[in-house]
């Protein structure tokens, strides 16, 4: 770990910290953040700046030979491992492409459920108090759907059990990328991609029992990150291929609308709210396939060249709000890798469980610098 003071252009950020080759995952309180290590789990503490070894993953030769390896990690996208609060002892993690139940007292992992499609779930989110709705861990199925085939919103009852208790039928959408509960207008939006007839905002109602769209068929209601807000639903776009924004979804005079804020460089996967703010993270990624053959395939994995929406070759770091505006604090330049073999260029965050968190975290990936490293940014 290193400490720099670095005043970035245009920016508000004064100081940084790196934690060299760990994921931060999710905080568990105001000072203790759970990271994921070279197959490892630890409790690091913020204040004193140690870490508390948790447990292992059960040994694996892919892991012991590549995972040191920073290429074969990012590669073999063994760095990927998400993690969701279950209560104030257990924590539901999604590794190598299973779900696990941490216990932190015990500093035990569960026999691992394996993910039925994809590698895993882009989000996974707790539903609590919204009237209609049972509570509980639900997720939307996010996978390579090339055939357009069914997608299905799930809950998690247990570290073993789940049921389905929503499906997009088959040439409705690619996959689902987040789920938003909504305790004023007693629902769930549903957030889908990727294509623009795929693309949308739906809103769900009653157990998942009535699924609407509200908005559908634009790359501008295509969205990974979206916050409630007294005015509506922020969101930021997905789009390789389009201009993206920052938006509000509201409700005027019976109908639903959406009013661009404020346009950013880039596709926007991952975000957090920070204080009284949020922040959306931009990524590098190169443009969409639409038509899956070989030659098409071998293109998006091989290629240099970023999509139309993407407006340079650096992940930028938007923090703000509706009153106050958005501005781009921070920024990463992607390397020279390719970004469909090697990832794309991203910062991502930790979940942070609605703690007052003193510091931004995020992690880099596919970066020139502080490469899957840790970076705790602190505003002034």
């Amino acid at each position: 770990m290193f400490e720099t003071n670095q005043t970035l252009s245009q920016s508000i950020i004064v100081n940084m910290t790196i934690l060299k080759r760990c994921r931060p995952l999710l905080f568990v309180s105001e000072n203790q953040l759970l990271l994921y290590k070279q197959n490892r789990i630890y409790l690091y503490n913020l204040d004193s700046e140690k870490f508390e070894y948790l447990v292992s993953f059960e040994f694996s030769v892919k892991y012991f030979l590549f995972d040191s390896i920073p290429l074969f990690s990012r590669l073999l996208r063994l760095n990927s491992c998400n993690a969701v609060l279950l209560d104030d002892n257990h924590v539901l993690l999604v590794f190598n492409k299973s779900f696990y139940e941490l216990d932190l007292q015990k500093k035990s992992l569960s026999i691992g459920m394996p993910v039925s499609k994809g590698s895993r779930p882009l989000n996974m989110v707790r539903v609590e108090g919204v009237e209609g709705f049972d509570d509980g861990l639900y997720y939307g199925e996010y996978f390579d759907n090339a055939y357009r085939g069914e997608v299905s919103v799930k809950q998690i009852f247990a570290k073993d059990r789940e049921k389905i208790v929503y499906t997009f039928l088959p040439n409705t959408i690619y996959h689902v990328h987040n789920l938003l509960p909504d305790k004023s207008n007693q629902c769930v939006w549903v957030f889908t991609g990727d294509l623009d007839n795929e693309s949308g905002i739906w809103k769900a109602t009653n157990n998942f029992s009535k699924v609407e769209p509200v908005k559908i068929g634009s790359q501008l209601y295509r969205a990974c990150v979206a916050f409630i807000v007294p005015e509506g639903i922020l969101y930021a776009t997905d789009s390789q291929e389009e201009a993206n924004y920052i938006c509000l979804l509201y409700e005027e005079d019976g109908e639903y609308k959406v009013r661009k804020i404020q346009e950013i460089s880039g596709p926007v996967i991952y975000g957090t709210k920070y204080r009284d703010g949020y922040c959306f993270s931009t990524t590098v990624e190169p443009a969409i396939v639409k038509k899956y053959s070989r030659k098409e395939m071998l293109r998006y994995l091989l290629t240099l060249k970023k999509g139309k929406g993407v407006k340079d070759y650096k992940s930028h770091l938007y923090l703000g709000s509706l009153k106050n505006g958005f501005r781009d604090v921070y920024s990463a330049k992607k390397d020279l890798l390719p970004m469909g073999l090697f990832q794309f260029g991203s910062l991502t965050f930790p979940e942070t469980n609605n703690f007052f968190i003193s510091k931004l975290v995020l992690y880099q990936i596919a970066t020139v610098r502080h490469d899957m490293d840790t970076v705790f940014l602190v505003a002034d």
